[in-house]
């Protein structure tokens, strides 16, 4: 009989469980957990801080439908690691965390004054979906088949396994039988009942104005073909959670993208059926109330859902299911196809015609702030620039505050799951951790970050000794944008050699700028007037990024432009009225 450490089979479980990759921070306390991972060909990706590994998990089984897993030594390490894993349990992203911890000795419960040691497993289970202690090795095998079936059970979230160093590294006798997944979970989406699926087509054919509002799980279940189909057969209108941005393309005419926020109030009041597929209807959907829906006892509302515990949490359910959605909208999609016939469109299509110019005429007010073309660089030229720039379906990560909203605004979607933000918390830092997840996920899929704490965002996500990510990070002090690497323009010419001329050409501004500022400084001190407006040293501060905010940004624009600008936070007319820049509003 062999020896092996309890880290060993972990690792060899994770392999059973089809794992790639694992994010996290080396350290003794699980050497044998991580040096089995190398030995097996999972690839491990080193941030520089336990919260980043979470973000990376979290972002990379969002992008791939995989398992993320994320690890952490005890004490400190796992304590680094808890403000990404409440960010990543409220996104409902499918993390499962390794941890090490003290010898059963000393900890569980911590005997008192134990060094490095705190109730790693309690204060998780309170955070994720759940997490246990292991307390032998004989129970590593048992403990690890149980978080891994709750990690593809319902909702997806944080689950946690917490491993003494002594066993995660001490070597046992032991014949380890490693399942196959189907032998321990199921690993088939349960599917909805005929009654249910014949039940809901009567409703969305009878329907005067039928409407979908889609949610992230429609991302889980990989269901955005199924998705456009039924829409489509129907010609429903589909709005979505904030998190669920893009599903349908927003070229689609059916598409009601969240910026026209009083105009997805309109739809969701004027629908008298409602699909509702993979959404809780949480507090940026108003939790499914009036004013901003219709009276449930107006309303139908059919409630497609993974978790049983979603259904009814916030709107009633008139036809709850509880299934996969990508296997519901198949069979629904056929139901549809085959009676097309019943459907009466002409009203449908009038509707949705009159949503589509609501939203037209929206965008041409918003799209004049593009035509503020002044230094330093307007907000709302981010998410349009990059749009322009990059392949469509790269992932554009929106990192926390205001940066979100700007890029919401400007960024059109048209690929599904391309834009990556923590829609629940809005979590400034986390972008750079999340623009490296697609780079593990796919070598050939490309990031943009609309960045806050850019400098610190990078310092940390990228780890030692590794090459930093073509990741092309967009902040407005800087300006540090960079053309993805071998793409090319419609003439064939590089792009990265026009960011690289328009960087030049900005440059130069900003020195010329920066020249005349310093010539009026002196002046100003020689006349005797203190009040110096554009003191250079302002801009080596680091702090005028899209993610620190509107207000944060404008502040600083004046102190590192010499200028007062109007705020950014100001609606489009407001701003108008305020004046031309340089006037105090």
């Amino acid at each position: 009989m062999a020896e092996i450490t309890g880290g060993e089979v972990i690792a060899r479980m994770l392999q059973k469980e089809g794992v790639e990759k694992v994010f996290g921070i080396i350290d003794g306390t699980y050497f044998g957990f991580y040096s089995a991972l190398h030995r097996l060909g999972i690839e491990i990706v080193t941030p520089r801080h336990e919260t980043c590994a979470a973000h990376m998990a979290g972002t990379y089984a969002r992008l791939t439908g995989k398992l993320g897993v994320c690890m952490a030594s005890n004490g400190p390490g796992v304590a680094n690691l808890l403000p990404g894993l409440v960010v990543e349990q409220a996104d409902g992203n499918r993390v499962l965390a390794i941890t090490s911890a003290r010898r059963p000795g000393i900890m569980y419960p911590d005997r008192g004054g134990s060094y490095q040691c705190f109730d790693q497993s309690g204060v998780i289970g309170k955070i994720g979906k759940w997490s246990s202690a292991v307390s032998s090795f004989d129970r590593v095998p048992e403990l690890v088949r149980k978080a891994l079936r709750k990690s593809w059970e319902g909702r997806p979230g944080v689950v946690h396994v917490d491993v003494p160093e002594n066993i995660m590294n001490g070597k046992f006798k032991a014949d380890i039988a490693y399942w196959a997944p189907h032998q321990y979970r199921n690993a088939v989406p349960p599917a909805p009942t005929f009654e249910q699926v014949a039940q809901a087509a009567d409703w969305l054919i009878a329907a005067c104005a039928p409407m979908i509002h889609a949610g992230s799980g429609i991302i889980h279940a990989g269901a955005y073909d199924a998705l456009k189909r039924v829409a489509e057969l129907l010609h429903a209108p589909v709005t979505t959670s904030w998190a669920a941005r893009g599903m349908l393309s927003e070229d689609s005419p059916l598409a009601i993208t969240m910026p026209h926020v009083k105009l997805n109030h309109q739809v969701r009041n004027d629908a008298d059926v409602v699909l509702i597929l993979g959404s809780r209807i949480g507090e940026t959907d108003w939790w499914g109330k009036p004013p901003y829906w219709r009276h449930p006892s107006e309303q139908k509302t059919i409630q497609v859902d993974l978790d049983g515990e979603m259904i009814g949490l916030n709107k009633p359910a008139d036809l709850a299911v509880v299934a996969d959605v990508k296997r519901f909208l198949e069979v629904l999609a056929a139901e549809l196809e085959g009676r097309k016939g019943e459907i009466k469109l002409d009203a449908r299509r009038t509707r949705v015609a009159g949503y589509a110019k609501t939203m037209k005429d929206e965008r041409a007010g918003w799209d004049k702030a593009l035509s503020d073309m002044a230094i330093p660089m307007h907000p709302a030229h981010i998410g349009t620039v990059c749009r322009e720039l990059f392949p469509e379906d790269s992932v554009l990560v929106a990192d926390g505050g205001n940066a979100t909203i700007w890029a919401m605004f400007y960024h059109r979607v048209t690929v599904p799951n391309t834009v990556i933000s923590t829609f629940k918390f809005g979590m400034l830092g986390a972008g750079m951790s999340q623009a490296v997840a697609p780079f593990a996920g796919s070598r050939n899929r490309g990031a943009q970050q609309g960045a806050g704490d850019l400098h610190r965002a990078r310092r940390q996500a990228v780890g030692h000794g590794q090459d930093e990510p073509a990741v092309h990070a967009a902040a407005d002090q800087d300006h540090d944008l960079q053309a993805p690497r071998s793409r090319r323009d419609d003439q064939g010419r590089p792009r990265r050699n026009q960011v690289r001329q328009a960087g030049r050409e900005h440059g130069r501004l900003r020195r010329a700028r920066l020249r005349s500022e310093r010539a009026q400084a002196r002046a100003a001190t020689r006349a005797g007037d203190r009040r110096v407006r554009g003191d250079p040293r302002r801009r080596r501060s680091g702090q005028a990024h899209v993610g620190a905010g509107a207000d944060t940004f404008q502040e600083n624009a004046r102190r590192a432009e010499g200028m007062i600008a109007v705020p950014a936070h100001l609606p489009l007319p407001q701003r108008e009225r305020a004046g031309e820049r340089g006037q105090q509003p």
